[in-house]
């Protein structure tokens, strides 16, 4: 992102008391490609640990998520779901789960650009809070986030809690009756152009897609 666009975003953050950052692609990035290669280090490390190997297991993993959000009553699933959709012995999953979040752990690290705007935010002591359609756990992610270095936000929301996706606007309007902000106080700043920045425009939200 280059400097111009940073001050852009400053002068935006001096206008809302409501600052509201979305996660992946926004405060954190991972450092594989996409984000279905961590599956392929998870198989990787698995088959370091485990004297049956599995094989093939990005499509399996991909699959699962698939089946287990079709079947959610919910707009979204969670981990737990979906590592109960897999073809294994409950062992086999569960150390498999535990592969995925270690790595998610080490692959995830600060966008240092977005930080800066985080903190600017913080020092202006500006309401600061995150927004994420994720199906990871929420401690987990605050735990990321914290080791990250992102400590003055006051709420953090996650689809696999909430059961409502950004992607949807539902998010964004649960966020509003839980917390009784106005529109025209947030400010929303993301990287998906649908969820980070058309359905939050559609509900009078502030919106910067970076």
């Amino acid at each position: 992102m280059i400097e111009s666009d940073l001050n852009r975003i400053k002068k935006a953050i001096n206008k809302y008391s409501v600052i509201s950052f979305d996660i992946f692609d926004t405060l954190l990035q991972r450092k594989v490609s996409t984000p279905s290669d961590v599956f392929d280090l998870v198989e990787k490390e698995y088959n370091k640990l485990s004297s049956i190997p599995i094989r093939g297991f990005k499509q399996i993993r991909i699959e699962a998520e698939l089946k287990s959000k079709k079947q959610s009553l919910t707009e979204e699933t969670n981990i737990y779901s979906i590592y109960n959709m897999l073809p294994y012995d409950k062992e086999v999953r569960d150390l498999l789960l535990q592969l995925e979040l270690k790595i998610e752990r080490i692959e995830l690290s600060a966008r240092q650009e977005i930080k800066a705007l985080y903190d600017y935010a913080a020092f202006l002591r500006k309401e600061v809070i995150i927004i994420s359609d994720m199906y990871l756990p929420v401690g987990f992610i605050e735990e990321i986030l914290y080791a990250n270095g992102y400590r003055y936000h006051s709420k953090l929301y996650v689809s696999s809690a909430t059961g409502v996706l950004k992607s949807t606007g539902n998010m964004f309007r649960f966020v509003l009756k839980n917390t009784g902000y106005r529109t025209q106080d947030v400010l929303h700043i993301g990287d998906n152009i649908l969820g980070d920045y058309i359905c939050p425009k559609s509900l009078k939200i502030k919106s910067i897609c970076i």
